[in-house]
């Protein structure tokens, strides 16, 4: 069986699908992946077929661009990347089509979606997180959700349709255009239904635990739970490293993502922090000029370091909340703070107080004695113990399992 996955976003959104892709060549199909060319080393080194979808270049620029983090322009600036190089991401996937039995996508995989409308090729579109599945029974926390799970029913249903007002005068321009010229029909309400659910198979890449089946979800949606990836199979850790953690207790572990290189005040309330409580601490950040001039003794920092293999030999973690790095830190069966800033962070961070295993703020509430305190309560036993019972549930290997399952029984379909 061939199998194309596409992929958007930071090392969060694209290794699980690496990992997905892995788990498939070894079932003996081949996988093609398309990635950001930054991204090349680490799906070649799984094994897979690199394709380049987007270079290096435009990858940083928009990284390096603080409007990512605003609440509102964020996702208008993904939506216009996106839509910007539809006909560029199509033809990349028509040209690897030939003998493909099914497409896999993330969540504004559009060039995916697109081949599947235009060639009828299978497509299985993966969601990592539960808050990108539209549900009003329990309504996403995003920094931009301004009305809640008990408010009347028709205040939510404006509040969408505001929302995919926003969406389709944002994206539905270029996206029709290009649709027009495959002889397609326009669409609405783009995030609605069109780029959320495929007409072949939906999968939540999310245990059940952690984002519940909402009874409004427009479509099934198979989960599978958390397809844990970061390339620790392939590179292991910094031998420096490995014994830094080996000496003394283990550390508190401060990160703002692997793609966040606006996190410079963030460090220097970390920073602080580890000072005041006298916290062995580990700063994990891609951009060094985000950290302070000097480091407090205790504080070491790294550029890229697979959680994996790390945070089971820490003692919390406070980060940004994305997705992929809840599920590290519940597998390790760590305390959590998440000082959330956009995109499905808050949302992560409120099943994480759901479950017990930590909570979130804002991450402009991320100062002084207010961090201190919360880094302080995180530390408390209850926190640890709750963690601790949780991470038995987390089955990487079974996780992958039924994902790949749903990618081969979406190809014999």
């Amino acid at each position: 069986m061939k199998v194309l996955i596409q992929t958007l976003g930071s090392a969060g959104d694209t290794f699980p699908f690496i990992g997905i892709g892995r788990a498939l060549v070894a079932r003996r199909h081949d996988v093609v992946l398309f990635a950001n060319e930054v991204f090349r080393p680490s799906v070649e080194a799984a094994g897979l077929t690199f394709v380049e979808m987007g270079d290096a270049a435009s990858y940083m620029d928009l990284a390096a661009n603080s409007a990512v983090w605003d609440a509102r322009r964020g996702i208008e600036l993904i939506l216009k990347a996106v839509v910007d190089h539809l006909d560029e991401s199509i033809e990349i996937i028509e040209a690897e089509l030939e003998g493909a039995d099914v497409i896999v996508s993330s969540s504004l995989g559009f060039g995916a979606r697109m081949v599947r409308d235009i060639y009828g090729t299978p497509l299985v579109t993966a969601h990592l997180a539960p808050s990108l599945l539209r549900s009003s029974v329990r309504l996403p926390r995003t920094e931009v959700m301004l009305v809640g799970d008990n408010s009347p029913s028709w205040v939510k249903s404006l509040w969408w349709r505001l929302g995919d007002f926003l969406v389709d005068r944002v994206a539905g321009p270029e996206l029709n255009s290009v649709r027009q010229k495959y002889g397609l029909p326009p669409v609405k309400r783009i995030l609605d239904e069109w780029s959320t659910y495929s007409p072949d198979r939906t999968l939540g890449l999310f245990p059940e635990w952690f984002g519940p089946p909402q009874p409004d979800w427009k479509r099934p949606v198979t989960l599978t739970g958390f397809p844990l990836y970061d390339g620790s199979d392939v590179d292991g850790l910094d031998r420096n490293l490995d014994a830094w953690l080996s000496e003394g207790p283990p550390p508190v572990v401060f990160t703002a993502g692997s793609a966040n290189y606006q996190a410079a005040e963030f460090f220097e309330a970390a920073s602080n922090v580890a000072a005041e409580l006298g916290l062995k601490s580990l700063f994990v950040t891609p951009s060094d000029s985000d950290l302070p001039g000097l480091l407090p003794m205790n504080v070491r920092s790294e550029n890229f370091v697979p959680f994996s293999k790390l945070l089971p030999r820490s003692r919390a973690l406070i980060s940004h909340g994305g997705v992929g790095t809840c599920a590290q830190a519940l597998a390790a069966g760590i305390p959590h703070l998440v000082a959330h800033l956009n995109f499905d962070q808050r949302d992560n961070a409120s099943r994480l107080e759901d479950l017990g295993t930590g909570f979130g703020m804002p991450i402009s509430r991320f100062a002084g004695s207010t961090a201190a305190d919360a880094v302080d309560s995180l530390l408390s036993d209850r926190y640890r113990a709750r963690a601790e019972a949780i991470s038995s549930l987390v089955d990487r290997d079974r996780s992958l399992r039924e994902a790949c399952l749903a990618i081969e029984e979406s190809a014999r379909r």
